[in-house]
């Protein structure tokens, strides 16, 4: 048994692998750092609290003890408490309730958080929580620890409009935004930047669909997302959503897992399970731009990668280490040749940006006779015998 390497210089992968999780890595801590004075607010006192008692909801100053607004709509009470805070502040939610329509934070460095347990049931049709106006800046916007329930009228939980900087969301449980065209979490409106914002700790389910990222969403880090059980897709990247960074997400129960078409969008050590597509590259015209899959694991997923469009530049996608175009295949008996052909629309630019290991079943010399953009053929020297079995991988060279 003989292995041959098409290009001798297996060491350039291991320091492309390096090179791009130093980079991946590098993003992250930059994001992170930028993150870690989101906004004062996240552990001011609370400007003011929002509490239940029968069936009026109050806001109480957190300063004066007074309750300055009152009524039987919750959201409207909550609306009032953030409209006061125009220099920013934190608002606590107490107690369980129903909101009726949206919620809106329009300014910089408000905190919207809940005490352990609080669910807000939105019984609009809009997003349950608006974060940004469209053509303002907001910036350090914090929302946290709250249960977010939604029906079949809602477009969905969260929605983060642009441009909105360095917020942070955290500990958010959204679920059973059933509408046709909800998602659990929407950011961004495609015209201009939403960008350097975390979210951690955060479980979208049950929902028509789950994550959606729109153009122009760029540099947010996802960090202990899960996102499962939502009928049509739990992520979706669209064109022009660059940087976007997943560490250690959980993708489950799904039609499909991930939808990219957007442009170097990494994933660390996501766990993809029962799945029908893991992760769909391109959509519609508009292929995927260097997408990075580190160390996946998959369970029960039907298709790991599909190039429903395709791949602008080489994937790097590596499973334990390895790029996952291999595979194990039986040859014609007498045969002197084999053809690999890379799935439809995986463009990999051409034959010097990739190399191939080949491992006959039989003695034999192996060459690469010829390589290109869409395929490799595989020459042997003895012609296979009966049984024959040809084991292949194809690493990039970036």
């Amino acid at each position: 048994m003989k292995v041959i390497f098409e290009n001798s210089t297996g060491w350039i992968l291991k320091s492309s692998r390096k090179i791009a999780q130093c980079m991946f890595l590098l993003t992250a801590v930059l994001i992170l750092s930028n993150l870690t004075a989101v906004s004062e607010a996240v552990i001011a006192p609370a400007s003011y609290v929002i509490y239940k008692s029968g069936s009026t909801i109050y806001a109480q100053n957190g300063q004066t003890g007074s309750n300055d607004y009152s009524g039987a709509d919750a959201a409207s009470v909550i609306q009032d408490a953030i409209d006061a805070l125009a220099s920013g502040g934190r608002i606590c939610i107490k107690d369980s309730m129903t909101i009726s329509s949206s919620i809106t934070i329009a300014a910089s460095n408000i905190a919207l958080e809940g005490l352990p347990g609080v669910r807000l049931t939105y019984t609009g049709n809009d997003y349950a929580i608006v974060v940004g106006l469209t053509g303002t800046a907001v910036v350090g916007v914090v929302v946290k620890d709250l249960d977010i329930y939604g029906d079949t009228n809602a477009l969905g939980g969260l929605r983060v409009l642009r441009p909105v900087y360095k917020s942070h969301f955290e500990r958010l449980c959204i679920h059973h935004f059933k509408n046709a065209s909800a998602w659990g979490i929407n950011v961004g409106d495609g015209t201009a930047y939403t960008s350097i914002n975390l979210f951690i700790d955060i479980f979208v389910y049950d929902n028509t669909n789950g994550l959606r990222l729109q153009t122009e969403c760029n540099h947010n880090v996802f960090h202990a997302f899960d996102v499962s059980n939502n009928t049509s897709v739990n992520i979706k990247i669209d064109k022009d959503a660059k940087d976007n960074i997943f560490i250690a997400p959980n993708i489950a129960t799904a039609a499909t897992g991930v939808q990219d078409a957007g442009m170097r969008s990494t994933f660390e050590s996501p766990y993809m399970e029962a799945l029908t597509t893991g992760f769909s590259f391109g959509e519609n015209t508009d292929k995927a731009y260097n997408p990075r899959v580190f160390n996946p694991i998959f369970t029960s997923v039907t298709t790991k990668y599909s190039f429903s469009v395709g791949v602008q530049y080489i994937p790097l996608l590596f499973e334990k280490g390895h790029y996952y175009l291999k595979d194990s295949v039986s040859i014609t008996e007498s045969a002197t040749t084999y053809q690999v052909t890379f799935p439809t629309n995986a463009d990999m630019l051409g034959s010097d940006y990739y190399m191939v290991c080949v491992e006959p079943s039989w003695n034999t010399s192996t060459w690469i006779s010829s390589k290109n953009s869409t395929a490799f053929t595989v020459s042997f020297g003895t012609a296979a015998p009966a049984g024959a079995k040809l084991r292949y991988e194809v690493k990039p060279l970036w």
